[in-house]
């Protein structure tokens, strides 16, 4: 029996090394895992994104 995976409306990437966000982001996109990636090089920026989207 085969189930399709769940596909995640967002998923946030938080890293300061724009090759692993690139390669996180491609595999994401490839398995189709989330609908929308978020990059962001920071915490800061990451919190302040949160802070406002809630």
């Amino acid at each position: 029996m085969v189930t399709a995976a769940k596909t995640v409306d967002l998923v946030m990437l938080v890293d300061d090394n724009d090759t692993d966000n690139f390669i996180s982001k491609r595999i994401i996109e490839i398995t189709e895992f989330a609908k929308h990636v978020e990059i962001k090089n920071s915490g800061k920026s990451a919190l302040d994104y949160l802070e406002e989207h809630k």
